[in-house]
């Protein structure tokens, strides 16, 4: 008998779901939230082609404030599958960014967006399960925590000082300054 694949979802998207749908649609642009959205759920597709080509069970998704996160089986994984299925995320998102730049700017400049950020080695992103799968490979799982944990923090503190620079500079809205805080937030936990 087939196990069914958990799906939970965070409490804050829960909330930030009824409060777009009882009235918040007047304070979150639909023309920005769909592009994004559809982006998100590109992104998601990815891993999990990548993970049902590779032969790997997929037991859950946990959809947070901070992105998605699958649950792969128990079973051993190989360093290369699991590069592959974490690389899988931001590969579409940049070749659909690609694919259909002129068709579609907002959804390419979003998918763009976060195919790029995912790249980046910090904690829970795509860049940092691949940066942490080559490590291990040429080393051991051990160094690869320990030199990512600093990577990581280096590269949240960077995304950090550039959010202020831009709160200054152009008094730009604080989405990526909350997001710079929420990642050293979870990054210390």
């Amino acid at each position: 008998m087939r196990k069914r694949t958990r799906v939970s979802i965070s409490l804050g998207v829960a909330v930030l779901f009824i409060f777009f749908l009882v009235g918040g649609k007047r304070y979150i642009d639909a023309e920005i939230l769909l592009p994004w959205a559809l982006a998100a759920i590109v992104h998601e597709l990815g891993h999990i082609a990548a993970a049902k080509a590779a032969g790997i069970r997929i037991e859950g998704m946990h959809l947070g404030l901070l992105g998605a996160r699958l649950s792969l089986s128990d079973g051993v994984i190989s360093y290369g599958k699991e590069a592959a299925v974490a690389l899988a995320g931001p590969g579409i998102n940049i070749f659909c960014a690609m694919l259909f730049r002129m068709s579609f700017p907002a959804f390419c400049e979003f998918s763009l967006l976060l195919g790029v950020l995912n790249l980046l080695p910090i904690v829970s992103f795509d860049g940092y399960r691949i940066l942490y799968c080559i490590i291990s490979k040429l080393s051991n799982s051990l160094a690869a925590e320990r030199v990512l944990k600093v990577v990581s923090l280096g590269f949240i503190f960077m995304l950090w000082l550039i959010s202020v620079y831009f709160l200054i500079r152009y008094k730009a809205n604080v989405s990526l300054f909350v997001f710079a805080c929420a990642l050293f937030i979870k990054a210390a936990m």
